[in-house]
């Protein structure tokens, strides 16, 4: 399923200081930049669409990490946490 820009509530840059502090964010990093989608963890629409796009980029074969507040250290997560925050979406590392 494709969720267009409003229904993922996309934000730009990443997770701007203007998105309220209740609002949490997963950021889906990928060759061509970065998408962000907001939610609001009490927002049971909001999370759906979230969850969506989370367990879209698994089934691409991204890995997904809840990461601190201060963005230096990061925890590997496989399955969605409406409260985790920050949830950064890493493709897979291709070698060559």
């Amino acid at each position: 399923m494709t969720l267009s820009v409003e229904e993922a509530n996309v934000q730009s840059p990443i997770c701007p200081p203007e998105v309220p502090s209740q609002k949490a964010c997963l950021e889906i990093v990928d060759r061509t930049g970065h998408t962000e989608v907001s939610w609001d963890p009490d927002d049971p629409e909001e999370v759906q669409a979230a969850q969506e796009a989370f367990g879209e980029c698994l089934g691409k074969g991204y890995a997904a990490f809840s990461m601190q507040s201060d963005g230096k250290q990061g925890e590997q997560i496989r399955s969605f946490d409406p409260y985790a925050g920050r949830i950064l979406m890493l493709p897979a590392l291709v070698g060559g």
